[in-house]
C-alpha cells in the first residue's frame, strides 16, 4: 500500500499553491489534500481504509448508515 509522507503534503515556500492553501483552516487544508490524493491515487486511497477497517467517512465496516425511503412520491 502506498503512503504519502507528510513532507510531500506540506506546502513549501517554493510551491505556487502555497498561497491558495494559506487562506484555508487546517481542517480545510487537510480535507483538500485528502481529496487531491483520492483523485490522483484512488486505489491507494481505498486500500488504506480496507487495511484499517474503516470507511472513508469514518464508520467501521460493520456500521450502517441510517436509511429512509419514500415510496410513491
Amino acid at each position: 500500500m502506498a503512503t504519502v509522507a507528510p513532507s510531500i503534503l506540506a506546502p513549501s515556500n517554493s510551491d505556487p499553491n502555497s498561497a491558495a492553501l494559506a487562506g484555508l483552516s487546517q481542517e480545510e487544508s487537510d480535507a483538500l489534500k485528502a481529496a487531491v490524493f483520492q483523485r490522483l491515487h484512488p486505489r491507494a486511497y481505498l486500500e488504506r481504509f480496507v487495511a484499517e477497517n474503516v470507511r472513508p467517512d469514518g464508520r467501521a465496516f460493520e456500521e450502517f448508515r441510517g436509511l429512509s425511503v419514500n415510496v410513491g412520491e
